[in-house]
């Protein structure tokens, strides 16, 4: 399989082979190790998978190869594991593994409607705690991150004026995907809440005055 570099010691192959072998061997009449063998190398891509998926159960054991063989051969299965392998990544100082893992997460984990201002991630939950790194963020450094204050210009400016009345009634407004939103305006259960502070809601407040003139 061409696979010695992953270094994988005989306990951790025999118990990678060992299902897939079992698995193999049910599919013949009169199973031989040569014809599990072929079977195996047949379905090469599924044996790729299917080590990837266990290398990915055991990420303090990852090495950079190891890693990147994840990434490489079981792109789903990396996006999924994608909170566990970002830690092996950081730990193995591999910034670049750690911007693929971002792209799969988006593709194959489970994305919020907020990135992240510590990891990049798009797993931030309403609360600004990220399911990638783990970490809680502030809601001013939350804000700094997305540009808030020039999205809440924008937004008081288009915004219909009703709307704008809420926010200010409120002083909360949702953001999600780039985007603000008034309490009652549809969003979905990830959107994050934000408080609009006294400077915010003054911004606000001239923005609708100087449409009303």
């Amino acid at each position: 399989m061409g696979l010695d570099y992953l270094g994988l010691s005989s306990d951790e192959i025999r118990d990678v082979l060992e299902p897939i072998v079992l698995e193999a061997a049910s599919t013949l009449s009169r199973p031989t190790a040569e014809g599990i063998a072929r079977k195996i190398i047949g379905q090469k891509h599924l044996f790729l998978k299917a080590l990837a998926s266990r290398l990915a159960e055991s990420v303090d054991r990852l090495t950079r190869e190891r890693l990147e063989f994840i990434v490489q051969s079981a792109p789903e299965i990396a996006g999924k594991a994608a909170p566990a392998l970002y830690d092996a990544a950081r730990r193995l100082g591999a910034d670049d593994i750690v911007e693929e893992l971002r792209m799969l997460w988006e593709a194959y984990g489970s994305p919020t409607k907020a990135r992240c201002p510590k990891c990049g991630f798009k797993a931030l939950t309403p609360e600004l705690w990220c399911l990638v790194c783990k970490r809680t963020s502030s809601e001013e450094e939350f804000k700094e991150y997305i540009g808030f204050q020039k999205l809440l210009e924008m937004w008081a400016s288009r915004a219909p004026e009703e709307l704008v009345e809420e926010v200010l009634r409120s002083s909360i407004i949702y953001y999600e995907d780039g985007a603000l939103a008034a309490p009652s305006e549809p969003k979905t259960p990830l959107a994050v809440p934000l408080t609009l502070g006294s400077r915010e809601k003054s911004i606000v407040k001239k923005r609708l005055e100087a449409r009303l003139r």
